[in-house]
């Protein structure tokens, strides 16, 4: 943890960098980890990357209560429980984030989430640079909603509805 803590504070303060909570850190020092990030990092926005494949529901809560302000669920994971994941991420205030690595077809995923009512506000594109590029089905860039730096000559279009950052 001590690694963990002189490399957050050797970042820079600015609202425009995002901390991930990988899985391999979360895994060794669970979840309590994001609550120590944010008594390093208070005013940060902190992602859980919890790649849920099951107890969708159940995980984005526990992220949530940990202080995460966003949490990652595995596009492999069944439809249902991305689902339920979308939606308890929702409920408790958080954002819910697909890693759509390994997915044969994102685009019809998201198609069915969105016809179950539970299209995620960001999905991330880990073949493509990670989070750089998103898929935002709230219309704005994600970076536009969180006041993020935005490269426009990257923009791409996408399938899905939304726009790519």
């Amino acid at each position: 943890m001590k690694s963990v803590e002189r490399v957050l504070t050797q970042v820079p303060a600015n609202d425009h960098v995002l901390i991930e909570a990988g899985t391999p850190l979360i895994k060794q020092f669970g979840l309590n980890v994001i609550s120590e990030i944010r008594k390093i990092r208070p005013d940060s926005f902190i992602i859980a990357d919890l790649k849920t494949l099951d107890t969708g529901n159940l995980e984005a809560r526990m992220a949530a209560n940990a202080s995460a302000d966003a949490v990652v669920v595995s596009g492999l994971a069944p439809v249902s429980t991305i689902e339920k994941f979308i939606l308890e991420a929702k409920k408790t205030g958080i954002y819910s984030v697909i890693d759509m690595l390994n997915v044969e077809d994102p685009v019809a995923l998201v198609k069915e989430l969105a016809s179950r009512g539970a299209a995620p506000p960001v999905l991330s594109s880990c073949t493509a640079q990670s989070m750089k590029k998103a898929v935002n089905t709230t219309g704005a860039t994600s970076a536009q909603s969180r006041k993020l730096p935005v490269e426009t000559s990257s923009l791409q279009p996408q399938a899905a509805s939304g726009s790519m950052w």
